[in-house]
């Protein structure tokens, strides 16, 4: 058995973990660039939660509110350019995945002025420390080395990857997933399923990892059937939060397949959400798994406490409701396009155009 394993970032959980464990925020520097979207921050108070303890550590800050779902490129740069104006030591993302991305994104760029070459896997010069406040229970990006971004002169979503991304701290309470909106929450639980089954199912799957993704889809699935009606009770909040957590660990490991790979498309062209994307092609993606790999597809059904991939598909329905139609030359474009990503070459097996295609009319034809 050989594998590699490495998990640099400081988590701390629970509740008031700000409060509680803040002060190592004193050892990132004296000025922190605060990074969100326009909303989302403060109607969860982590906001509020931020700012009190850089004013009370003596932090200065100052605040970058322009991320949009599906972060661009340009924004990032312009981040970029208010962090260095504001000569900030660290960058800290609040949100959710879009938020959290983009702080890694800006902290990078700061000094390396050519997102070319990050897209390459070249950081010639230093990385601003990140620290990530997540307000959903789906993105893991507070344990990943991930931002993924959008890029609208190219039509697609491409992905910075480097263990310097990695966030120094991430303080998780589940209080910041109180007032997220019911669709947002379904969503977001989704792309923490997806993210450790995928996990599960990728070809650089490892034994520890697989450990993890277990654990994550086992929590998941005491909570998935009416996960909309659910009171949001502070149990279930840390249960959501936590399998979060662990599923981007998972795939902070293993990186993801090809149904992330199909998901880009959907947000980038059809302005779906990215939870609910990977959400609705994610029992085509099990089918096709299931013919290649049904043991291990078996055993993340069982995990899920589903009677097998019929009841998955009804249990994803039931969240997500019927899905759009999208014709059938949309459709090719769609999985020509899914077909060119690097998460083909981490799927078992690599699957063909043909292949795709059939999980794309699976879901939308």
């Amino acid at each position: 058995m050989q594998f590699q394993w490495s998990m640099p970032t400081r988590c701390f959980f629970g509740h008031d973990a700000l409060r509680r464990h803040g002060e190592v925020l004193t050892s990132l520097g004296k000025r922190a660039m605060v990074v969100t979207g326009r909303a989302g921050a403060e109607r969860s108070g982590a906001l509020t939660g931020v700012t009190t303890l850089l004013d009370a550590l003596g932090i200065s800050w100052a605040r970058f509110e322009q991320v949009e779902p599906n972060p661009s490129l340009e924004t990032v740069l312009a981040g970029a350019r208010a962090t260095e104006e504001f000569a900030a030591d660290f960058v800290i993302g609040i949100g959710g995945g879009s938020p959290m991305d983009a702080a890694k994104a800006i902290a990078a760029l700061v000094h390396n002025r050519d997102p070319e070459a990050l897209f390459a896997g070249r950081y010639d010069y230093p990385v601003l420390p990140v620290v990530a406040v997540p307000t959903t229970a789906g993105t893991g990006s507070e344990v990943t080395p991930y931002s993924i971004l959008t890029d609208h002169g190219r039509g697609i979503k491409r992905s910075l990857s480097a263990p310097v991304l990695f966030p120094a701290f991430s303080f998780l309470d589940s209080r910041y997933l109180d007032t997220l909106p019911g669709p947002s929450l379904v969503n977001t639980v989704l792309d923490a399923l997806s993210h450790a089954a995928e996990g599960f199912l990728a070809r650089r799957a490892t034994p520890l990892s697989d450990t993890l993704a277990m654990e994550s889809l086992a929590i998941i699935g005491r909570h998935l059937a009416g996960l909309a009606e659910k009171e949001r009770d502070p149990k279930l909040l840390d249960d959501l939060l936590y399998a979060s957590q662990l599923a981007g660990m998972v795939i902070a490991q293993t990186g993801t397949t090809i149904a992330h790979g199909m998901g880009y498309g959907l947000t980038v062209h059809h302005e779906m959400d990215h939870g609910y994307a990977n959400g609705a092609i994610f029992p085509a993606f099990l089918s096709f798994s299931m013919v290649h790999q049904p043991d291990r597809t078996t055993a993340i059904l069982a995990a899920l406490a589903m009677d097998g991939l019929e009841a998955f598909q009804d249990a994803v329905t039931g969240l997500l409701g019927p899905f759009p139609k999208i014709a059938a030359e949309r459709l090719d474009q769609l999985a020509q396009a899914a077909s060119q990503t690097a998460n083909v070459h981490n799927t078992v097996p690599e699957p063909s155009l043909s292949d795709i295609r059939a999980m794309f009319t699976a879901t939308f034809g």
